[in-house]
């Protein structure tokens, strides 16, 4: 989160133009925003927006799983953004959000996969406290990139689905 703050401020410093490096589906140029769009906002409500579910999620998936954390970030990022470069709008697409959902989904899909409680508890608490969040996968707002929150919902489910469960002794 606070790499995600320092590449805002350094945005800010040049004029907002890192957003221009954000995914843009179907081009070349496009490419790099599939791992970079991540961590771009488009202004502080975005950034802001983001920060508390992203901080909550990280650490709830920090405690559910046992090993590192890091693959699955990359592999909703890279799978996520992967799908939003080959089926998206054509839009310059930004946020952490994608990767918000898939986290999101991750817990979900992976928690109920285990046999601890405490992985049902955080399982069945992200469905309540966040399950609305379903509706932002939807085409609504021609402004949020829907296609993000749908592709990085379902790069988390796939994961959570894959990863090996490490069942309690």
């Amino acid at each position: 989160i606070l790499v995600i703050y320092a590449i805002h401020l350094l945005n800010i410093a040049l004029g907002m133009r890192l957003n221009q490096f954000g995914l843009i589906p179907r081009t070349i140029d496009g490419l790099p925003g599939i791992v970079i769009s991540a961590v771009l906002h488009a202004n502080w409500q975005h950034l802001f927006s983001n920060t508390v579910p992203l901080f909550i999620f990280l650490l709830l998936l920090k405690v559910q799983v046992e090993k590192s954390i890091l693959p699955i970030i990359i592999g909703i990022v890279i799978i996520g953004g992967a799908l939003v470069w080959i089926f998206g709008r054509q839009n310059i697409h930004i946020g952490a959000s994608g990767l918000i959902y898939g986290l999101a989904t991750f817990l979900t899909i992976y928690g109920f996969r285990t046999k601890k409680p405490l992985a049902w508890i955080i399982s069945i608490g992200v469905i309540l406290l966040y399950g609305g969040m379903i509706w932002g996968a939807l085409p609504t707002r021609s402004y949020i990139s829907w296609e993000a929150h749908l592709f990085g919902a379902i790069a988390g489910g796939f994961l959570g689905y894959k990863k090996k469960v490490v069942q309690a002794s």
